[in-house]
């Protein structure tokens, strides 16, 4: 689906990050600047607005997004954007630029769902849940009232029942998992396995950078084995090495489990959950 405004003329604003301007027209009203702080953010803010604003994420493709230090043009831009959509607790150098930002001009996604706790804090994985999801989708049109003319068409219930759809079917689709542990490379898919009343027993913390000890990666391959895992999973933006060492170990299977961090090499969010489920479905015997 697509929306458009007649009359309205916007610039790539990509180019802006590389110092290219683009040549004002008196005639044309500028689209509203939104800028997003992570892939998931961009996909649902994309979706509500559709051609109606220019939306710029912060990360870009092969970033992972915890390790996000931004450019000089890029703090200008959250600076004069006239929206910031981003995520609290997530990103450092994101908070720090939106500290300096009016806050009437800012969104905080986190305000929308209730954050589940670890022993290395609040967990940011907030995305995984497809409800979560829903709910950040209704908390940004809500603000795009404000941004966007009066003619602008905000997609929210094409938008939430799309995460509805995505929800129902992970619901049903692991509802006769046999296995209700998985073994995922670190600890991004808590929001997931709450929802769908699976275990998560991360190798690595919240944070995939930081290497699990020699005690941590023990006390897994203990787990899998008391709770007859299948299948160790790792993920594409950091390093399977241990991942696939556990799995050699135990003589079990290894797969792709995506936390959807940073943009999917193939396909979007939605496609890239759909892989997970079917990931999930074929390592905890679901029927």
């Amino acid at each position: 689906m697509k929306w458009k405004l007649k009359g309205i003329v916007g610039c790539v604003l990509a180019l802006s990050l590389v110092g290219t301007g683009c040549a004002a027209n008196k005639d044309a009203e500028a689209r509203p600047l939104i800028i997003v702080s992570t892939y998931a953010l961009e996909y649902v803010t994309t979706q509500l607005v559709g051609e109606q604003a220019d939306v710029v994420a912060l990360i870009t493709p092969g970033v992972e997004p915890h390790d996000l230090e931004l450019t000089s043009a890029q703090v200008q831009q959250i600076a004069t954007a006239d929206l910031v959509v981003y995520q609290a607790g997530f990103q450092a150098a994101v908070d720090l630029a939106v500290a300096q930002t009016s806050p009437d001009k800012v969104i905080d996604v986190v305000s929308a769902v209730e954050l589940l706790a670890s022993e290395e804090g609040a967990d940011p994985h907030i995305w995984l849940d497809p409800v979560n999801m829903g709910h950040i989708a209704k908390a940004i049109a809500a603000r795009l009232e404000t941004v966007l003319p009066s003619s602008a068409d905000i997609a929210v219930a094409e938008v939430v029942a799309a995460f509805e759809r995505l929800d129902a079917d992970y619901a049903s689709g692991l509802r006769t998992c046999r296995i209700r542990t998985f073994v995922p490379s670190h600890a991004a898919f808590a929001y997931l396995a709450k929802r769908y009343e699976l275990v998560q027993v991360p190798i690595a913390g919240l944070d995939p950078n930081i290497e699990p000890t020699l005690a941590r990666i023990a006390q897994v391959h203990e787990i899998a084995l008391e709770h007859g895992v299948t299948t160790i999973f790792y993920e594409a933006m950091v390093s399977d090495a241990v991942a696939r060492a556990l799995a050699a170990d135990l003589k079990l299977a290894v797969d792709v489990l995506d936390p959807v961090e940073a943009y999917p090499k193939e396909g979007d969010y939605e496609s890239v959950m759909r892989a997970n489920l079917a990931a999930l479905r074929r390592a905890n015997g679901c029927e």
